[in-house]
């Protein structure tokens, strides 16, 4: 099992097998960052989508807006369901303003709420670029992790009595977008409080590894693409 000494930093050789984050019996920080940035990479092949905001559920384009009473919410899917209506009507017109989306006032003579309007939405080519949808996803991705430092690492016990180890590391993120950087993306995402710096500063994070007889393996922890709500 991997042993950690007070005090001292007993370095060794580390292996990457299969796609398992392994290191081998001693703790070795260089090998460390190199196995999050292999572990990172594999995981984001395209090197633009580490970090992804979430737009709404499934939706295609062009889009046209549409509304939910509250008095729809009437259980807990159709709530869910009101609820990330108003979230997309929120982030559809900030994301045009920054250039994905163009915005269409459209004349209709429905009317489901007087005094809200009705746009469609389609996208631009950068728009094009950084969308990314899932089943029920609809989202704007960018980004590549690039591990700076291993900062440090606290080690615990689980209620197995299994060695678990979390790892605070440094990074910065390489393939910003502009419409990324915006005050109101930030606020509206919370970007700061999750440690995550788009101006080309550092940021942080962590990760949890399981001590095996193996070496380490991640356990949790954002060790793909971070999704932000």
């Amino acid at each position: 099992m991997l042993k950690f000494m007070q005090g001292r930093i007993i370095k060794c050789s580390a292996v990457l097998i299969t796609s398992l984050l392994l290191l081998t019996a001693c703790r070795d920080d260089v090998a460390i960052k190199q196995l999050l940035q292999n572990n990172y990479d594999k995981k984001n092949a395209s090197g633009q989508k580490a970090f992804c905001v979430r737009l709404g559920g499934a939706i295609s384009f062009p889009y046209t807006t549409q509304y939910m009473h509250p008095k729809q919410a009437v259980d807990q899917s159709s709530r869910y369901n009101y609820i990330w209506n108003k979230k997309l009507n929120e982030r559809l017109p900030l994301f045009s303003r920054l250039g994905l989306f163009e915005q269409k006032l459209l004349i209709s003579t429905e009317q489901p709420h007087v005094g809200e309007a009705i746009y469609r939405y389609s996208l631009t080519d950068s728009g094009k670029k950084y969308l990314t949808q899932w089943v029920d996803t609809t989202a704007l991705c960018f980004g590549r992790r690039v591990i700076v430092d291993v900062l440090s690492d606290t080690v615990s016990k689980d209620r197995w009595g299994d060695e678990v180890v979390s790892v605070q590391f440094s990074y910065i993120v390489e393939g910003v977008p502009e419409w990324a950087t915006d005050p109101q993306v930030n606020e509206m995402f919370d970007f700061n409080s999750f440690g995550l710096n788009t101006d080309g500063g550092i940021s942080t994070g962590s990760l949890f590894f399981r001590d095996t007889a193996n070496g380490l393996r991640i356990s949790g922890g954002p060790a793909g693409m971070w999704l932000f709500w």
